[in-house]
């Protein structure tokens, strides 16, 4: 009897073993998969190729996919590495896949297999969980475009300098006439009695302060934010000191809260 219960627990810890093993493998496998494919992606991103693709690809998480051309460079690229360092603090996972169209024409079967036209790269697609089918970005390559698109398609909120998750929520509902400026300022005031970090309570002031001057104009307010945008972009590229280029830049982001993913704006 010893000896059966002796051999029952040695199969019960083989299979623990057995199963420990396979997963730190496949962990490592992932791992390696990250690694060895970083190697030409920008900062905040990973590198996927024919390889490793379905890999990470594979429905259990939302990614971004950026089709391109090898080592690519320019204003597009650049506003791409904006919105990676914007959307690295998110759970959203961005890769690229970078397209050899010389040689060994290396990733263009991915290229093909997702119906991407090197002649618009850069291309990017949006996989959801448990969806096999991308949604592509239409708009221009920026930035902003970038951020709004995944904070509508992912429904990830991607905050910029200053701002406020729960009243981005509140004012994009006034941009959408589903609140009045009336109950979004009770709401604001109600949401600062519980921030307790003077940085967010200068940012509250700050939506505070855009409201009212939206509530002031009436319907004449109706473009206020879009406005206003215009008019402190300018500013920011003015001579100005350090200190109130950043007060600026601040402002700037919480008004771009307030223009609605829906193109209605404040």
């Amino acid at each position: 009897a010893h000896c059966a219960d002796r051999e029952s627990k040695n199969r019960h810890f083989h299979h623990q073993d057995s199963s420990s093993v396979m997963f730190i493998a496949a962990s490592a496998a992932l791992a390696l998969v990250l690694l060895t494919s970083s190697t030409f992606a920008a900062r905040g991103a990973i590198n996927l190729d024919t390889l490793t693709f379905d890999k990470v690809v594979d429905g259990s998480r939302q990614i971004l996919v950026k089709f391109d051309k090898q080592y690519p460079y320019g204003g597009a690229e650049d506003e791409y590495k904006t919105f990676l360092a914007d959307v690295s603090k998110t759970e959203l996972l961005v890769a690229e896949v970078g397209v050899q169209d010389y040689g060994d024409k290396e990733n263009d079967d991915l290229r093909e297999r997702f119906g991407v036209d090197a002649e618009t790269f850069p291309v990017f697609k949006l996989f959801k969980i448990g969806n096999s089918d991308p949604i592509t970005y239409t708009g221009d390559v920026t930035a902003d475009g970038l951020r709004e698109w995944v904070t509508k398609d992912a429904g990830i909120w991607i905050g910029l300098q200053g701002t406020i998750e729960s009243f981005d929520t509140i004012v994009q509902a006034v941009a959408k006439e589903k609140m009045t400026v009336a109950d979004a300022l009770i709401e604001v005031a109600k949401s600062a009695e519980n921030l307790h970090n003077d940085d967010d309570q200068a940012s509250a002031r700050m939506y505070t302060t855009i409201l009212k001057k939206i509530q002031e104009k009436g319907t004449a307010g109706k473009g206020f934010a879009t406005k206003e945008v215009k008019r402190v972009e300018g500013l920011v590229k003015s001579k100005i000191s350090a200190a109130k280029k950043t007060m600026l830049e601040t402002r700037l982001n919480i008004l771009k809260s307030f223009v609605s993913k829906d193109k209605a704006s404040l």
